[in-house]
């Protein structure tokens, strides 16, 4: 039977991770602060600063590693990543273990956050040690959670948004979709150590992202206004101080600064077709009923 280890399985990509483990009959492994609810899998108290006992970890087994400092944001303990990071790799060179980091399309050496700096360094730690690197677009879908959450509650509770200019551009990639690429990732045997970009190959524009987020999840209509993309940084704090706001401004940095993701060849590699956009950001994570409807009416 094939077997699983999954740090950070309670997070958004996690529960979705551990749910396809298990539909495809794995042994799952969640290692989290918290044992996972509904969730019918074994247990390993799992915290970043956390030293590790390797009996703990089955021989042989992929170690997924999820967990990351969410606490500050995008300012996040770079030393506190890059030893967590030593440690499971230690383990798993000690039980022979494949390991597979799920690191951010914000990762490289001269990133402008502390977030995006630590994943590049995680991923050369992980490549020296033959493993598997996986940097996703945009996730989105599903329940929201982290940044995702943060852009539904925006376009929520905001009638006007700004239509920044130049517009960001983001390859969005469906929670769903994210895990069923990193589970295929740990089933293959034959794919090399190297760095896989997961999302859409075809980029859209930050504002399009936030249209079908009003349209299609909330159904609300909203009005965008231009704005030149120098002031974004200078409003959001703005909102953060006057109106009690809690965006993340640093994530809004990398956003604005995201390197572009071939993923077109990785994709295929995969066989991993992902859905349509609006049909992921429906609550539903899939929008054929309002199409059908739609239809219909026509």
């Amino acid at each position: 039977m094939t077997s699983i280890v999954v740090t950070g399985a309670t997070g958004y990509i996690g529960r979705y991770v551990v749910g396809g483990a298990k539909a495809r009959g794995w042994r799952v492994v969640a290692a989290s602060r918290q044992r996972p609810s509904g969730a019918d899998v074994a247990w390993i108290p799992y915290r970043l600063e956390d030293n590790l006992r390797s009996d703990d970890f089955e021989q042989g087994a992929t170690l997924l590693h999820l967990a990351a400092d969410t606490r500050g944001g995008s300012s996040v303990n770079e030393d506190l990543e890059l030893a967590a990071a030593g440690r499971l790799l230690d383990v798993a060179r000690a039980r022979l273990m494949r390991f597979v980091f799920v690191s951010s399309q914000a990762a490289r050496i001269d990133a402008p956050t502390a977030y995006g700096r630590a994943k590049w360094q995680v991923e050369q730690q992980v490549l020296r040690a033959g493993g598997w690197v996986v940097r996703p677009g945009l996730v989105y879908g599903g329940q929201a959670a982290g940044f995702y959450a943060q852009l539904v509650e925006l376009v929520r509770g905001t009638i006007v948004l700004p239509a920044l200019v130049p517009a960001p551009r983001v390859q969005p990639i469906h929670v769903a979709d994210l895990a069923e690429g990193l589970l295929r990732i740990a089933e293959r045997d034959d794919l090399p150590s190297a760095v896989y970009n997961l999302a859409a190959p075809d980029a859209v524009s930050f504002t399009t992202f936030l249209r079908a987020i009003a349209a299609v999840r909330l159904r609300r209509r909203r009005f965008f206004v231009p704005a030149p993309l120098i002031m974004l940084e200078p409003a959001l704090r703005i909102a953060n101080a006057v109106l009690g706001g809690s965006y993340d401004i640093g994530r809004v940095r990398s956003l604005v600064d995201l390197p572009p993701l071939a993923s077109a060849g990785h994709l295929a590699a995969l066989r991993l077709r992902l859905r349509w956009m609006a049909s992921g950001i429906h609550p539903s994570s899939s929008d054929r009923r309002r199409r059908l409807l739609c239809e219909g009416r026509g």
